[in-house]
């Protein structure tokens, strides 16, 4: 007989006295297929990305050599020497430094995806938040004032430390702070980096700024890796910063508002 495939908790314990005897009652709900069709319906979102960036420098690759190819062909025939001109070459060489920048896109997008993969295990000291932030915006001091934009820090309590590998922290806060100044695109453009203790459930990292927000309809997608809504985007900081969260057993998450506060929230267990 097929599983039953249900939404509810996969173990309920139900207790009941009737007539005076108490009786205990186990429910088992078989989960399996549900976690199935979710893992399947990442890798398909992942796919529909990956299948859209190699098209994207795929397809135009395969139309500049048809177009080069073309130069040199006449009534079928390949023409001879003689018959190159200097317009010929101009169009060759163009067209040949146009490939090999959409070939470098690939080379850079196959190494995108060996950092992910690739990941080494972290090693873990004890890191200072308030150092972490001071040392992030001395690193980032020109990007921010060419931005023209605010930055503060909030950290409670002032001595909070994590359990991390500093160097990859960095990397998590380069990238969120990256898009944060990307989204900002007025003059009372602000980020505020915050971090504070909650004794029931670990600690906590926040980037907050005051940009253009995140579509409601792809907050869910912004972790994906290669998913991206800027034209110039590789879609690889978000979901590599997962994955450094997720090594130090950890998580991210973000909540936004189109033309409000975007808040991406570090959670670190331990």
């Amino acid at each position: 007989m097929k599983p039953l495939v249900s939404k509810q908790p996969a173990f309920r314990f139900i207790h009941r006295i009737a007539g005076g005897q108490t009786i205990h009652l186990c429910s088992f709900h078989n989960i399996k297929e549900e976690l199935e069709s979710n893992e399947i319906q990442s890798w398909k979102k992942l796919l529909r990305v990956i299948t859209h960036e190699i098209m994207n420098s795929v397809s135009p690759i395969v139309s500049l050599t048809t177009t080069l190819t073309r130069l040199y062909m006449k009534n079928g025939k390949q023409i001879q020497p003689q018959e190159v001109d200097k317009h010929h070459i101009q169009d060759t060489v163009e067209g040949l430094q146009i490939i090999q920048r959409r070939g470098n896109g690939m080379l850079d997008f196959v190494r995108d995806i060996r950092k992910i993969h690739l990941l080494p295990e972290p090693q873990k000291t004890k890191v200072g938040v308030r150092d972490l932030f001071d040392g992030i915006i001395r690193l980032m001091e020109e990007d921010i004032r060419k931005a023209r934009v605010k930055i503060h820090t909030e950290v409670l309590p002032a001595h909070l430390h994590i359990l991390a590998e500093k160097g990859m922290m960095e990397q998590v806060l380069l990238n969120l702070i990256k898009n944060a100044l990307e989204a900002i695109h007025h003059q009372q453009g602000q980020i505020i980096l915050k971090a504070f203790q909650n004794e029931g459930s670990g600690k906590y990292i926040q980037v907050i700024d005051n940009g253009v927000g995140i579509d409601s309809t792809h907050q869910q997608d912004v972790f994906i890796p290669f998913f991206t809504t800027k034209a110039e985007g590789s879609g690889i900081g978000l979901s590599l910063s997962q994955q450094i969260m997720k090594a130090h057993r950890g998580t991210i998450s973000v909540h936004s508002t189109p033309e409000g506060d975007t808040r991406f929230t570090l959670q670190f267990i331990a």
